[in-house]
C-alpha cells in the first residue's frame, strides 16, 4: 500500500463521483431525515437471518439468464490494498475488485432522484448501493409511504417487471440482484419527503473482458439505469499514522467542508474516525457533524478490511475560508475507533462450587489488561438464542470486569468470548451466538464493559474460551492531508 508520512506530500488517490455522493449528504443533513431505518429484503433461496423483512425477487437465478462469458479470469489475487468508494478497503492478495471509472448522473423522474453511493464487480459479484430522495408526494394529499413512487415501485414488482441488477453489454444479458436490502424513512404529511437505501449483490460465474465491463444498473422505479463502465479498482495512498493509515478526500460547496475519511489498523483491523475538526489553518478548530452513510458488509466485495468502510462529516467553513481545490488542506482526527483483530486463546476460568470465586483471572493485549474477578454460578441458565422456535441455554457465570490501560491513548471499550479454537464470526453475514461463551451483561453504551456472563458446558470445572472482537476507543490527534475535488 501506497504511503506518505509528509503531510506537504501526501496525495491520496481521489475516488470517482465524489461531489455527487456529497451533494447528496448535503440533503441528508438538512432535516428532511435522520437516517435510513427498518425496511426489507429480498433473497432467492429462502430467509435469511436477518432483521430486515424478506421477499424473494423474480428471476434471480443464474440459470435463467443464460451462460456468462469466461473470457478473463477476474480471481487472481491482487498484491495490494484496493480502495472500492463507498465499501472500504480490499485487502492485499484477494482477487481484482472493478469499480466505475466516473460517477454517473443522478437518475430523475417525477420528483424522485438516485444517486449511485457505489458499485463493484469481483469474481462473479455485481454488487451495487443506491440512494433515493424521494419527493413525489410533494403538494398531493399522500402521507410519508403513500408516496407515488412507492407505488410504482411496488406496482413493478407485483408485475414481475425487471428489477434492481445489471445489464452487461460483453455478455448481451441482464444479471438481477439476487439479494436486495431496502431501508427507508418518510417524513409526515407537512412534509412528505423520504430517503431510501438501495443495496444488492448479483453472485454466480467469473465473467469479465480485458477492457473491463461496461453496461447499466438498473433500478425499479426509473426508466433509465446507471450507465457504467467497471475499470480496475486503484491503490489508495495513505497517510502514514504510526498504529493506523488514512485516506481523506473532501469538496467545499458554499462556504461548507464535505470530507470523506478511511482508516484501517496496520496489524490487522479496521480504524473508524469518529471525531474530526477543521485544521487551525482553516481559521477554526469547530468540530464536524458526522453524517451515517454505512455499507451492507454481506453485498459488498470479498476481503472489505473490518471497519474501513468510509465516514462522512459535513462543516462550515469560516469567512474567507479558501475554498478551490488547489488549496491545502488539513483536517485533525480527534479519535477514532480501532478493530484490532487481535485474539486471545485458551482463557479458563473455573466455575466455583457454591460461593464467589474473588481471585482474579488476568490476561492481557497489546493495549490493555484485563482482570475478570468476582466470578459467582447463575442460578438460572443463560438463555443466548432460539433455533426452530426454541430456546437455547448453558449454565453459565456471572463476574466483574476490570479495564486497565497500556497506553494513555487508547482505551479499552469492547470484547468478547468464543469457543476455544473455533473459528471468528462474521458479525456482517451471520447473526448466530452459538460459538460465542463470553457475553458483555453490563455498563452503558458508549462506555467501557463493567460486567459479563459466560458460558460452560453442563456438569463442566471451567469455562474455556477465547477473547476476541476488541474495540479500542483511540485518542490520536492527527493532522490529515485532505485531497480536495
Amino acid at each position: 500500500m501506497k504511503k506518505d508520512k509528509n503531510t506537504e506530500t501526501a496525495r491520496p488517490r481521489r475516488a470517482a463521483g465524489f461531489p455527487v455522493v456529497l451533494a447528496l449528504l448535503a440533503v441528508l443533513v438538512s432535516g428532511l431525515v435522520a437516517g435510513c431505518v427498518g425496511g426489507e429484503e429480498e433473497t432467492k433461496g429462502g430467509i435469511e437471518e436477518t432483521a430486515l423483512e424478506i421477499y424473494e425477487p423474480d428471476g434471480a437465478s443464474s440459470a435463467e439468464n443464460g451462460e456468462m462469458s469466461a473470457s478473463l479470469d477476474a480471481a487472481e489475487p491482487v498484491s495490494h490494498v484496493q480502495l472500492v468508494p463507498g465499501y472500504g478497503l480490499v485487502e492485499a492478495g484477494q482477487p481484482a475488485v472493478y469499480v466505475p471509472e466516473t460517477q454517473p448522473e443522478p437518475l430523475k423522474t417525477e420528483g424522485v432522484t438516485a444517486w449511485l453511493l457505489g458499485a463493484f464487480y469481483q469474481d462473479g459479484a455485481l454488487g451495487a448501493q443506491v440512494l433515493i430522495l424521494d419527493d413525489s408526494a410533494a403538494g398531493t394529499e399522500a402521507d410519508g409511504e403513500e408516496s407515488p413512487f412507492l407505488a410504482r415501485v411496488a406496482q413493478q414488482r407485483e408485475s414481475s417487471e425487471e428489477g434492481e441488477g445489471f445489464y452487461i453489454e460483453e455478455t448481451g444479458q441482464f444479471y438481477p440482484f439476487q439479494t436486495i436490502s431496502t431501508g427507508k424513512q418518510y417524513g409526515s404529511r407537512e412534509n412528505g419527503g423520504g430517503i431510501l437505501t438501495v443495496r444488492g449483490i448479483y453472485r454466480g460465474e467469473r465473467f469479465l473482458t480485458e477492457d473491463g465491463l461496461t453496461g447499466e444498473l438498473r433500478v425499479r422505479g426509473f426508466e433509465e439505469g446507471f450507465p457504467l463502465r467497471l475499470v480496475p479498482a486503484g491503490e489508495p495512498q495513505m497517510f502514514d499514522g504510526g498504529k493506523g493509515e488514512f485516506l481523506a478526500e473532501g469538496e467545499t460547496r458554499e462556504q461548507e467542508l464535505y470530507l470523506r475519511c478511511y482508516g484501517i489498523w496496520k496489524d490487522g483491523g479496521g480504524v473508524s474516525p469518529m471525531e474530526l475538526t477543521l485544521d487551525p489553518s482553516a481559521g477554526s478548530l469547530e468540530a464536524l457533524t458526522a453524517l451515517n452513510v454505512g455499507a451492507d458488509g454481506d453485498k459488498g466485495p470479498s476481503g472489505l478490511l473490518a471497519g474501513s468502510t468510509p465516514n462522512y462529516w459535513k462543516g462550515a467553513l469560516p469567512e474567507g475560508a479558501e475554498t478551490s481545490a488547489s488549496g491545502e488542506w488539513f483536517v485533525t482526527l480527534e479519535t477514532a475507533r480501532v478493530t484490532t483483530g487481535e485474539r486471545v486463546e485458551s482463557v479458563s476460568i473455573p466455575v466455583p462450587e457454591d460461593e464467589t470465586l474473588g481471585e482474579g483471572i488476568t490476561v492481557e493485549t497489546e493495549l490493555a489488561r484485563i482482570t475478570l474477578k468476582n466470578v459467582e454460578k447463575r442460578q438460572e441458565p443463560y438463555l443466548y438464542g432460539t433455533a426452530d422456535g426454541k430456546e437455547l441455554s448453558r449454565p453459565a457465570l456471572d463476574m466483574d470486569v476490570e479495564l486497565e490501560a497500556k497506553e494513555e491513548s487508547f482505551r479499552l471499550m469492547w470484547f468478547y468470548g468464543i469457543r476455544e479454537g473455533a473459528d471468528e464470526i462474521d458479525w456482517q453475514r451471520t447473526y448466530d451466538t452459538s460459538e460465542v461463551l463470553l457475553f458483555p451483561s453490563g455498563g452503558k453504551a458508549g462506555e467501557p464493559l463493567t460486567r459479563m456472563t459466560a458460558c460452560y458446558e453442563e456438569g463442566g470445572t471451567e469455562a474455556v474460551l477465547d477473547l476476541t472482537g476488541f474495540v479500542y476507543e483511540w485518542d490520536c490527534g492527527l493532522r490529515l492531508p485532505v485531497t480536495m475535488e
